[in-house]
């Protein structure tokens, strides 16, 4: 079995929904696979899904079984599973090496000694990777999910969209430059929005003729490529993550962190719209195919399968029965009392 553990998270998070996928894609091919959740009966809600989900502090994993760890809080939470050995899905690399870890760390994986391999969902992120475990561990590209048949390319609006769970500052000082700009054309509205499932996200990004992409050191910036996948004229930053699909044959980079080229790319794009339809028609086809070429479903199941049956082979499954704890379950009972002897010790 491959178990993959995540956040219980009620919020839209792209990271979580990646999850899932790779669980529907590996048990669509007969591979038993689960997603485990730390509270009893939790389960994301927030987009549909038919991934098996597990719940609870703590799972028994029996030897061959496959146990994926997020790469978020290693040096944390490494000791909750330090008899176990731990494949890590890495899906924002900026979150690999945590501030206060010494570079003396003989971890071949930072933070998780018990790391036999590592799974990146990003060009940025296997770069990154492969350049710090310096080929002591196997790291397997893998990829996301685009759903670009759900992500529908409509007739668009005068709008220009931004979300404002990144750089809320720059995305308040891009509204000013454009409220203020003389240049950006009759009729156009900026627009920020936040919080979206994913029904609610593709119906905006359906009417939006520009997405601002505010990524911000990304593993991917996946809403970028949902906006590509929606017909929309992507600008903005690529946050590292996103350099692998804003191409300049579909989309414009700016300078980090330039916000004045941001709002003369943004206005560039709306005259662009207005008075030249064939190309903005030309470029939204073309970010349409390379997105459905590299993140469709099929592609990323397909991937997503090769990618596990190749860790499999290689045995980083348990090599012997082995009872792990969900790094989001809370302390345990004995933990509870250690830390309140500490305390008395501490008053006393």
């Amino acid at each position: 079995m491959i178990v993959f553990a995540t956040l219980d998270h009620a919020a839209p998070a792209g990271g979580i929904r990646v999850v899932y996928a790779m669980v529907e894609a590996l048990e669509r091919a007969g591979v038993d696979a689960a997603v485990w959740h730390a509270s009893d009966g939790f389960r994301a809600t927030w987009f549909d899904s038919d991934a098996r989900v597990v719940s609870g502090a703590e799972r028994r994993l029996e030897p061959g079984d496959v146990l994926v760890m997020p790469e978020i809080g290693g040096a944390r939470h490494h000791h909750l599973t330090r008899h176990a050995r731990v494949v890590v899905l890495n899906q924002r690399h900026s979150y690999t090496v945590e501030p206060g870890l010494a570079a003396s760390d003989p971890s071949a994986y930072p933070g998780w000694p018990n790391c036999v391999a590592v799974v990146s969902t990003s060009e940025a992120i296997t770069r990154f990777v492969e350049a710090l475990v310096a080929d002591r561990i196997p790291v397997e590209r893998a990829t996301v999910l685009v759903d670009d048949d759900f992500f529908l390319d409509q007739p668009k609006q005068r709008l220009v969209t931004c979300v404002e769970s990144r750089r809320p500052g720059d995305v308040a000082a891009l509204g000013h430059l454009l409220a203020r700009s003389p240049h950006l054309p009759e009729g156009w509205r900026f627009q920020v929005v936040g919080g979206l499932g994913k029904t609610e996200l593709a119906r905006v990004l359906a009417e939006t003729a520009v997405y601002v992409s505010t990524a911000d050191h990304d593993g991917f910036s996946l809403m970028g490529a949902e906006a590509l996948a929606a017909g929309c004229d992507v600008v903005g930053f690529h946050g590292d993550g996103a350099r692998e699909y804003l191409r300049p044959e579909f989309s414009t980079v700016v300078d980090d962190p330039d916000l004045v080229g941001l709002r003369d790319a943004v206005v560039a794009a709306a005259r662009e719209f207005d008075e030249d339809q064939e190309t903005y028609r030309r470029r939204r086809a073309a970010g349409r195919a390379f997105v459905r070429d590299h993140y469709a479903a099929d592609v990323f199941a397909a991937r997503t399968v090769e990618v596990f049956a190749d860790l499999v082979d290689r045995g980083v499954g348990q090599d012997r029965a082995v009872t792990v704890r969900h790094m989001y379950a809370g302390p345990t009972r004995a933990q509870r009392i250690r830390a309140a002897g500490r305390r008395v010790v501490r008053r006393g």
